[in-house]
């Protein structure tokens, strides 16, 4: 069912003929360039945090 729907979606986005290249996009990427991304990404200034209270508090 998993390779059902990765067809209709490649195909609903008019890009059927990229579905055999998936792959190699994912072998593309390495684990050093997604350390570079993260480090640029998770910042601390970049930093939201939410905080949830109860109604009694």
């Amino acid at each position: 069912m998993n390779r059902v729907m990765n067809i209709a979606f490649f195909e609903m986005m008019d890009k059927a003929g990229e579905i055999n290249d998936e792959l190699k996009k994912y072998d593309a990427v390495s684990a050093e360039s997604i350390q570079q991304f993260c480090k640029k990404t998770f910042v601390k200034n970049n930093l939201s945090t939410l905080f949830i209270k109860s109604k009694n508090e």
